[in-house]
């Protein structure tokens, strides 16, 4: 098959490990600007430790005739530090996830555990060696799937934060929170041998249980072969080809759903699953209700409660908000719930109540920075300037080291507070203010927005003393130029900022502003194609831009947006 799509591939022989002994085996290398090894038989994209490759072929030849007999004689098994508890498990789980380390991640996942998990208890030592090759190509499936689903190109420390532990007996469950897709994932672990080990990953807001499904092939197929029974091998379930198909094609999605309720018509997965498909595919009557009676049900689908209450918060807020408080008694660790209700809250002006709910998500979700930043905004809206301190000191300790609490803080009231509002935020923590760049220019930004650009110089020069070469700052000190008609000093802070930084397209941007209010049409339009360059999206701040509003008849600005037109953009 390789060959076929011009890839150059040759056959590996050797011995395997089953689970219990070595025989005979032969797998795959292909060449894709290296020689990478795969397992067709097995169903993997790697080979590890349990094959042993041998050129000569003498190793093969020796298994057939009998002629070796590979033993262990002893395995001591040591218990990682990671291993010793569940939330130091999934602690150590939510960083590798990410990170695709695959080994610490079969360090985790026992094969015999898995088995006894799915089949039941004592079952891996049933199991003959044929049935031990199927349940290890099962294990496989498992850990691939994982990798694939959560390995992250570029991982941050919080692209997966754990919210709650629980256990009881030799069975523990860890809910965390995806933040990536803002999705929850639960991580279900079993003790044996002194060792906690990971049994199961359920993608909550789907309802996939990863290795539920991953092993059920496999399962199937021994126990038809047990019942004599000839089987084709088992695929995958119509509930994972529908989670699969659910983005790329819902109509197809929902076509295997139904399918799937012909057998199961009250699967509550299957039918929230439907209603997903539903909503996707534009039939959002047809979703609302179907998420209705989930919500409505005993027990209700959590879930459904969740994304019912999403669809109609805009236009029933008060429904909504009844609903969130649904779901955050189903899931209480959850802090999406808290996080919405207190939005809701907040725009129906119960102070009050926002504040409770803002603080439960603080309190869900610790690491989270952005519960604090709506606390915060919260706060600076209402007037309540001296409480602030303690919750920027709180959210201090989960600010990554490349990142500035108060320049966050203040960029985000850009949108929502009064001048006096950010002034006295501003006002209240001087020595923050005296050290960031990014919080006086955020504060300079608010003055700029309400068209007061003398008082916004004070808070730039600031900016500039604090740090001469940040391109940003002399942008903002062209731009109050600009607003004070200042136009060569405008033009000047411009240049300089291009000169700190020759790859920012906002410094080339700034500078055709300028050059466009001096009437240097041809500069403009070179300045202006080199930011598109830079950052071809800016084409819509260029279209919009009222300083640019006298080169929109020139022709070469017309081509020049036309050649850089947005996908959605009918003009």
């Amino acid at each position: 098959m390789a060959r076929s799509l011009g890839l150059p591939a040759r056959t590996v022989s050797g011995l395997a490990h089953s689970g219990s002994t070595f025989g005979g085996h032969a797998w795959v290398e292909v060449w894709v600007g290296e020689w990478i090894e795969l397992d067709p038989t097995w169903g993997t994209d790697f080979v590890d430790a349990t094959h042993i490759r041998n050129n000569s072929s003498a190793l093969v030849t020796s298994a057939a005739l009998n002629l070796i007999d590979v033993e262990i004689l002893e395995a001591n098994r040591m218990v990682a530090e990671f291993q010793k508890t569940p939330k130091a498990l999934a602690e150590h789980l939510i960083k590798v996830m990410p990170e695709g380390d695959r080994s610490d991640l079969e360090a985790a996942i026992d094969l015999e555990t898995l088995t006894d998990e799915y089949m039941g208890a004592g079952a891996w030592k049933g199991l003959n060696e044929s049935e031990r090759d199927q349940m290890s190509s099962a294990y496989r499936r498992v850990l691939g799937e994982i990798l694939d689903g959560y390995r992250e190109a570029d991982p941050t420390p919080n692209d997966m934060r754990l919210l709650h532990v629980e256990v009881k007996d030799d069975r523990a469950e860890a809910l965390c929170l995806d933040a990536r897709d803002d999705m929850l994932v639960r991580l279900r672990f079993r003790q044996r041998e002194g060792a906690w080990h990971l049994v199961e990953v359920v993608q909550v807001d789907t309802g996939l249980h990863i290795a539920a499904e991953m092993t059920a092939p496999s399962i199937q197929s021994i126990e038809a072969a047990r019942a004599g029974r000839k089987e084709a091998p088992a695929g995958l379930s119509d509930f994972v080809r529908a989670v699969l198909l659910f983005e790329s094609d819902p109509a197809k999605s929902a076509e295997i759903i139904e399918r799937g309720l012909k057998a199961k018509p009250g699967d509550q997965n299957l039918r929230y699953l439907k209603a997903l498909a539903l909503m996707a595919s534009d039939k959002k009557d047809e979703s609302l209700k179907l998420l209705a009676e989930l919500a409505n049900e005993q027990p209700a689908h959590a879930h459904a409660v969740f994304t019912l209450a999403g669809q109609t918060a805009d236009t029933q807020p008060a429904a909504a908000i009844e609903l969130y408080k649904k779901y955050t008694s189903l899931e209480p660790f959850d802090p999406r719930g808290y996080r919405e209700l207190a939005v809701l809250y907040e725009n129906n002006q119960q102070i009050a109540l926002a504040e409770a709910n803002y603080r439960k998500q603080i309190v869900t979700d610790t690491v989270d920075v952005s519960g604090y930043l709506s606390l915060i905004r919260l706060l600076a809206l209402n007037d309540r300037i001296p409480e602030i301190a303690p919750v920027m000191v709180e959210a201090d300790r989960y600010v990554g080291t490349d990142e500035d609490l108060m320049a966050t803080v203040l960029d985000d009231l850009y949108e929502y507070a009064d001048l006096d509002d950010a002034q006295k935020l501003a006002d209240s923590e001087p020595q923050r203010m005296r050290t960031s760049v990014g919080a006086n220019l955020a504060l300079a930004n608010i003055y700029l927005r309400d068209d007061r650009p003398r008082e916004a110089l004070t808070f730039i020069n600031r900016a500039v003393q604090i740090d001469p070469k940040v391109a940003e700052a002399h942008i903002s000190l062209s731009e109050a130029y600009i607003k004070l008609s200042r136009l060569p000093d405008a033009l000047k802070a411009a240049n300089h900022a291009v000169s700190l930084d020759q790859n920012n397209a906002w410094a080339h941007r700034q500078r055709a502003r300028v050059l466009a209010r001096l009437g240097r049409t041809k500069e403009a339009i070179s300045a202006i194609e080199k930011a598109l360059e830079l950052d071809p999206e800016s084409v819509e701040f260029i279209k919009l831009d009222p300083e640019l509003k006298s080169l929109k008849k020139i022709p070469a600005f017309q081509k020049l947006l036309q050649d850089h037109k947005t996908p959605n953009d009918p003009k």
